[in-house]
């Protein structure tokens, strides 16, 4: 007997191991794997830190000597963050151009999961000079 319809919608998007495993090296090097929440650092071009989260909630803190705030939940003005329904599956943040100046933009990763991570690798969330740079016109 031939499979129904929502069995072959199902496998195309929950594809078996065997498919997950193949990859490309064009996709990187990071690990794939679920994950339940991802922290973006962000160090704006005056300076300014800001810790934006996305899981099951949306959020943002800021530094407050020596720490950061506590979490503002629904407090994303200007962002969003969505998970993508790619061949590889991942969290996609959207910032408005007006949340960030022109200038050097520096930003750090942290991944919570499975197998958690943080890129780049070795930083930590209040030295961004380690962190990736990208220049914003």
């Amino acid at each position: 007997m031939g499979r129904c319809r929502r069995s072959a919608a199902r496998r195309r998007l929950h594809p078996a191991p065997e498919a997950q495993r193949r990859g490309s090296a064009a996709r990187g090097p990071l690990p794939r794997a679920r994950a339940a929440g991802v922290d973006l650092f962000l160090e704006g071009a005056q300076g300014s830190l800001l810790n934006l989260h996305a899981s099951a909630r949306l959020g943002e803190r800021l530094p407050t000597g020596g720490g950061w705030s506590p979490w503002a939940w629904g407090n994303n003005r200007l962002w969003d963050s969505h998970v993508t329904m790619t061949p590889q599956p991942g969290r996609e943040f959207r910032i408005a151009r007006a949340r960030l100046a022109a200038g050097t933009v520096r930003l750090r990763i942290a991944v919570h999961g499975e197998r958690s991570f943080i890129w780049p690798a070795g930083t930590h969330e209040f030295r961004s000079p380690d962190w990736a740079a990208i220049r914003l016109p």
